[in-house]
């Protein structure tokens, strides 16, 4: 699982989810992803999960995880082009996830339970405010032992802000100023 470094800096470009993935498989360091604040804010508390639809041509809008002090924003995908331009975002308590939220992540991507997507298909983003724990590291464990490649799974540690989610365009980060 690779580690997206925080270089403690919040960004001036947003990031894609891929492109969050991408700089962590690499190594890199880099600064907090930022999104550019919308009129339309869909922001969640602990144990509550959302969906954000993919569309540059709707109204603009996010889906972000709100309050994070010990827990997380978890951020899904499907890279597969077959299924829906959908993410989902959980607010995961302590940073805990279980089978259970993974497959209610999945079923909010598709909203039907016969057609999920693929584990190997799937791309996540891990955010918490917090350095490594040993607690977290159990819930990347969680995803992997599911079946999410490793290096599908970006963790993103120390982010300076307690909100992190993906915007109607598909850019992950924290809400500010892009």
């Amino acid at each position: 699982m690779p580690l997206y470094q925080i270089n403690a800096a919040l960004g001036t470009a947003s990031m894609s989810i891929s492109q969050v993935i991408q700089q962590a498989n690499a190594g890199n360091a880099g600064p907090t992803p930022v999104i550019n604040p919308n009129p339309n804010p869909n922001y969640l508390w602990v144990n509550q999960l959302g969906r954000q639809t993919i569309d540059a041509t709707q109204n603009p809008s996010s889906t972000a995880a709100m309050g994070l002090i010990t827990c997380a924003s978890v951020v899904m995908v499907s890279a597969n082009p077959n299924d829906p331009p959908v993410a989902s975002v959980y607010h995961a308590n302590a940073g805990v996830i279980t089978g259970v939220n993974l497959n209610q992540m999945r079923l909010a991507i598709t909203q039907n339970p016969n057609n999920l997507p693929a584990w190997e298909d799937l791309m996540v983003t891990y955010a918490v405010t917090q350095p490594w724990d040993q607690g977290y590291m159990d819930a990347i464990n969680v995803m992997t032992g599911f079946g999410i490649p490793a290096n599908r799974i970006a963790w993103l540690s120390q982010i300076p802000i307690g909100c992190f989610g993906i915007n109607s365009i598909g850019q992950v980060g924290v809400p500010g100023a892009a």
